[in-house]
């Protein structure tokens, strides 16, 4: 399973750095949760990408 990593930072802007450290910290953590509660690999890693996005946009 790979794990995300930060997602690029919309051009002019580079994403927070405390954001970048709870990825790293939390992702593997959330996609183990996101895989038990999906019962699908590829859809729990869907998933997480998207709620990253969301979270990095705000």
């Amino acid at each position: 399973m790979t794990l995300p990593q930060p997602l690029p930072a919309p051009a002019g802007s580079e994403p927070d750095e405390s954001f970048v450290r709870f990825v790293r910290e939390n992702s593997s953590t959330i996609l183990r949760y996101l895989t038990r509660v999906c019962f699908d690999p590829h859809l729990a890693e869907d998933a997480l990408q998207e709620a990253l996005t969301v979270a990095m946009s705000k």
